[in-house]
């Protein structure tokens, strides 16, 4: 059995004897997950539920290349707008988000990791099917008859983490308090 199987095995059967408490792999810890409290009455209650998990959650060390390479991305997307706003990449994303160009690109990596690490310990990760079904639902929601132009615009490997982060978002809501 390889490393990453038997890790697997030690979240889910640590998930199992303590309800849905600390979990972890090698780049993130979440300390619990179910049963986050959220106000369901506020505006933006999807942005609070992903609030309110990270900070159950804990990155020891991010991967210099992935934090980098997405620092320079989040630039890249922003320098546009900031452009005929007068402002830098890095201004405008300061002003938009209360933070820096890196603590905006370790958050999102933390969200990522957490994404993934729950998907894995609760089984939610989606088969070929599913993401066929959820490529074609989603083609068609936006006006598109060919799953496969819609594919194109995004890209296979973006498509799968929107797909698997909206099933994660679902099971949080499901549990939450």
């Amino acid at each position: 059995m390889g490393r990453k199987k038997i890790m697997l095995l030690v979240v889910v059967m640590a998930i199992v004897l303590v309800g849905c408490g600390k979990i972890s792999d090698e780049r993130i810890t979440i300390n619990g997950y179910k049963g986050l409290k959220v106000d369901k009455k506020t505006e933006d209650f999807e942005s609070d539920v992903w609030k309110a998990l990270l900070e159950n959650c804990t990155v020891d060390k991010y991967p210099v290349e992935e934090l980098n390479g997405l620092i320079e991305e989040l630039e890249q997307q922003y320098s546009y707008v900031a452009y005929y706003e007068g402002q830098t990449a890095s201004e405008l994303i300061e002003e938009r988000h209360g933070m820096t160009t890196e603590e905006l690109a370790k958050e999102q990596l933390k969200k990522e990791y957490a994404i993934e690490l729950i998907a894995e310990a609760e089984d939610l990760t989606l088969s070929a099917k599913e993401y066929e079904e959820q490529l074609a639902k989603e083609a068609e929601a936006n006006g598109l008859s060919d799953a496969e132009d819609y594919e194109s615009m995004f890209g296979e490997e973006e498509l799968e983490k929107m797909f698997l982060e909206e099933r994660v978002l679902n099971f949080l809501l499901e549990n939450l308090k």
